[in-house]
């Protein structure tokens, strides 16, 4: 069951990021991966060498939800 927060943050990042190669959005059904610098890329814009994780954009933005936090979730930083 999706709670009402995962939805915002799937609301959120639908279309947000774009992929550093091909340079087009990721939409929530996309095949990602994520390399060890945690960068993702679409998997046919990929080089395996440096995979650390892999699936649709909805399931890493459910897997790793500290890297997509909403806007009442960020930290403010003092400087």
């Amino acid at each position: 069951m999706l709670t009402v927060r995962l939805l915002k943050r799937l609301k959120y990042y639908d279309r947000l990021i774009y992929c550093p190669v091909c340079r087009k959005p990721f939409s929530l059904g996309d095949e990602l991966n994520m390399d060890i610098g945690n960068t993702l890329t679409h998997k046919a814009c990929f080089n395996p060498l440096r995979n650390k994780d892999s699936g649709t954009y909805r399931e890493i933005i459910e897997k790793y939800p500290d890297y997509f936090p909403l806007e009442d979730e960020k930290e403010e930083y003092i400087y």
